[in-house]
């Protein structure tokens, strides 16, 4: 057994489903041990339940460290009692190329040795993506992040633009920035939106193909008058990646602040293939700036193959098209884009009485099969409040 050839020993391995199986045949020879410990420990997560056990496999037996590509982090990072446990995790990694980290805590906070420990895993060349949703996070990290990594999600507030204690290496380490995915509340409440439009980061963000934009809602939204139109701000970010976007998303989490809901497309977004509008809104004013939006799309994304539109609490339609905007037009529209093949709507629960109504507008569109409906609330799986402990990679490719 001893001389089975690499190929057949992984062939058996994946023959078996359960990661059990994998743990009595690394039981049954040595020439099992280190295929099955590639498999079992890819993907290490963190949490309060978990931290001291796999923190003292990682102490025992740190050659594990090779193996883990996925890592993700759920810990409340303010109680001391897991700083030593999380030190002796991350001083094994060495070949980590996915990272989130989840949870609200202060990066300033940290004593400075696990500061150096999850540095020199974000710096590692391995890296490819980082995932943060947290408070307190240096703009140097942030900046390196979006400078180095091929894919980067983020909900980061309360930005550390003054601590120097931690350096960051230029970024530029051969991967360009190919996916963003962007959460925040009102970038022009924060300092999101100041850093997102530093020059550095905007020179980053020139070879972006896929950009997700989630807006989210601010408590005291309710209180603030919608200066800067739908995006507040968010417009700015994929003006500068308009030559290479390709799939465009945008997502509201119930957007309550007053004022005509508007936003521009740059008319250079001409490689943009898909565009996914997502809300979750109490505005029976939505759909018809979403008819105002497609009758502008022939001349802002001539190329577009793939519209979806997902509203989910849209209580009440007492029309379609908005004032001054004939539903002709919109039926126009997706005539004229010559790749166009399909526009979805994804109705669930109380849109579902705005489906006659944009049959009737989309007529034509709809005799020929460029429109379909999904009433399922598949769309609607994925977590609004951008949590991650189900899923802690789910915002990134595979």
């Amino acid at each position: 057994m001893e001389h089975l050839p690499l190929e057949l020993i992984d062939l058996i391995i994946d023959q078996l489903p359960l990661r059990d199986d994998w743990k009595r045949l690394a039981l049954v020879s040595r020439i099992f041990l280190a295929p099955t410990q590639r498999r079992l420990f890819v993907s290490l997560e963190l949490s309060p339940s978990s931290l001291e056990k796999r923190s003292n496999i990682l102490f025992h037996s740190p050659a594990l460290g090779r193996y883990i590509h996925d890592f993700s982090l759920d810990l409340n990072l303010e109680d001391r009692e897991v700083h030593g446990p999380l030190i002796r995790v991350l001083r094994p990694l060495t070949a980590v190329r996915r990272v989130t980290i989840f949870g609200d805590w202060y990066w300033p906070h940290w004593p400075r040795e696990l500061q150096k420990s999850l540095t020199a895993v974000l710096m590692l060349p391995s890296m490819r993506c980082l995932g943060l949703r947290c408070v307190g996070v240096p703009a140097a990290l942030i900046r390196y992040a979006l400078s180095s990594y091929a894919e980067v999600a983020l909900q980061v507030t309360q930005i550390d633009h003054l601590n120097r204690r931690h350096k960051f290496a230029k970024g530029g380490g051969g991967q360009s920035l190919e996916r963003l995915v962007l959460a925040s509340s009102s970038p022009r409440c924060t300092s999101v939106h100041t850093l997102m439009l530093n020059a550095e980061v905007m020179a980053s963000l020139g070879c972006l193909q896929h950009l997700e934009l989630i807006l989210l809602q601010p408590e005291e939204a309710f209180m603030l008058p919608n200066q800067e139109g739908w995006l507040d701000g968010f417009d700015d970010i994929f003006m500068n990646c308009s030559t290479s976007l390709q799939y465009l998303t945008i997502a509201l989490e119930q957007p309550w602040a007053p004022g005509r809901l508007d936003f521009t497309l740059p008319p250079t977004l001409r490689h943009l293939s898909s565009l996914n509008i997502q809300a979750r809104l109490s505005r029976p004013d939505f759909l018809p700036f979403i008819c105002s939006v497609i009758i502008r799309l022939p001349s802002y994304t001539p190329g577009l193959e793939f519209l979806t539109v997902t509203l989910d609490e849209l209580m009440f339609v007492s029309r379609v098209a908005r004032d001054g905007d004939r539903e002709t037009d919109v039926d126009d529209a997706l005539l004229q884009l010559p790749n166009f093949q399909q526009i979805c709507f994804n109705l669930w629960p109380f849109s579902c009485g705005a489906e006659p109504g944009i049959r009737k507008m989309l007529s034509r569109a709809n005799k020929a099969g460029l429109v379909s409906f999904d009433f399922s609330g598949r769309q609607m799986k994925r977590d609004w409040t951008w949590k991650w402990q189900d899923a802690p990679m789910m915002y990134f490719s595979q």
